[in-house]
């Protein structure tokens, strides 16, 4: 599960399911659902996109794109939760990450990195003693004319993971947002 200040996401099987505050304003439910594996619909997003998006918060991957940094430096020390880290702070290039991750993986990276960040992307990253990442900040840089910011932190290593579908009586079907053309309706958020 991915959670913001403003909504949420979770993969279950085929189903992604989102949790936006105003959604139960629009249709009376908490969540819409949406499925992975149905080509034929028509909509505004592609599934295979989200099945990429699904791996996208793994924190092995940011490791090893924050190697393609040429001017990472160390911050200092500074606690996440009550876990103390070592905080660090760089910029990354698109085209220096896709060196360092090669084909396969860069290939799930690049269009998500041109998408949201452009051709460069700030970053921030806080490491623990056991070579954990705890948490993630990656950013536009301030001259950018489009600002977006992802905030990731990650606890709980090494625990059995339950991971549930909403309540179906909380879900709407995302079918009922597909129009002709494919075009999702705005969710204002």
């Amino acid at each position: 599960m991915f959670k913001t200040r403003d909504w949420s996401e979770t993969f279950v099987g085929d189903r992604l399911y989102l949790k936006f505050p105003v959604m139960s304003q629009i249709t009376g439910k908490t969540w819409v659902s949406f499925p992975l594996d149905d080509p034929g619909a028509k909509r505004g997003y592609e599934p295979q996109a989200l099945e990429t998006e699904r791996h996208e918060w793994d924190p092995d991957l940011y490791a090893k794109m924050f190697t393609a940094s040429k001017d990472a430096q160390v911050m200092g020390a500074e606690p996440v939760g009550n876990v103390r880290t070592i905080h660090y702070k760089g910029t990354l290039t698109l085209k220096d990450t896709l060196a360092v991750l090669g084909p396969a993986k860069g290939s799930q990276v690049k269009a998500a990195f041109e998408l949201a960040y452009g051709d460069k992307l700030d970053f921030d990253a806080w490491v623990d003693g056991q070579r954990l990442t705890r948490k993630i900040t990656i950013a536009t840089p301030l001259e950018a004319t489009t600002k977006a910011k992802v905030t990731i932190v990650y606890r709980d290593f090494d625990v059995p993971v339950s991971i549930t579908a909403p309540p179906a009586g909380e879900v709407i079907d995302g079918k009922k947002f597909e129009v002709d053309g494919g075009d999702v309706p705005d969710i204002p958020v």
